[in-house]
C-alpha cells in the first residue's frame, strides 16, 4: 500500500526539490501539477464516496491520513516555492502519515 501511495505523495516534494525558486514560469508548473495531484485524489475520493455512500466507510479508516500526507507535500511545495526552506521535516511526514496509512489500510479494513 505504501508503495502505491508514494508517486503520488512524492510529486510535490519533488517540484519543490526540484523547481523551487527557479522562477515565475517554473513556480506556475508547480502551482498547477501539484494541484492536478490534489483535485484528482480529492475526485477519485468524492466518486467513490458518491457512488458507494456510507457502505464504503469501513473500508477507509486510512482516508484522513492518506489525505494529511498528501497535504504536508503539496504544502512543502507552496511554501518552498518562494523562499528555500528544508525539506526533511516535510518528507519525514509525509512518510509517516502514509506508512501509518498503509498499516491501517491492511490492518483495520474488512477483508473478504
Amino acid at each position: 500500500m505504501l508503495a502505491t501511495n508514494l508517486p503520488a505523495l512524492s510529486v510535490p516534494l519533488l517540484l519543490a526539490a526540484t523547481l523551487a525558486g527557479q522562477g515565475r514560469a517554473w513556480r506556475l508548473l508547480g502551482d498547477l501539477v501539484t494541484a492536478t495531484v490534489m483535485v484528482a485524489n480529492a475526485g477519485l475520493v468524492g466518486a467513490a464516496l458518491g457512488s458507494w455512500g456510507t457502505r464504503l466507510a469501513p473500508y477507509l479508516p486510512h482516508l484522513p491520513l492518506e489525505l494529511a500526507a498528501l497535504t504536508c507535500s503539496s504544502a512543502a511545495w507552496w511554501s518552498r516555492r518562494d523562499h528555500p526552506r528544508p525539506l526533511w521535516r516535510p518528507a519525514a511526514s509525509v512518510l509517516c502519515l502514509a506508512a501509518l496509512a498503509a498499516l491501517l489500510e491492511v490492518y483495520a479494513t474488512p477483508h473478504r
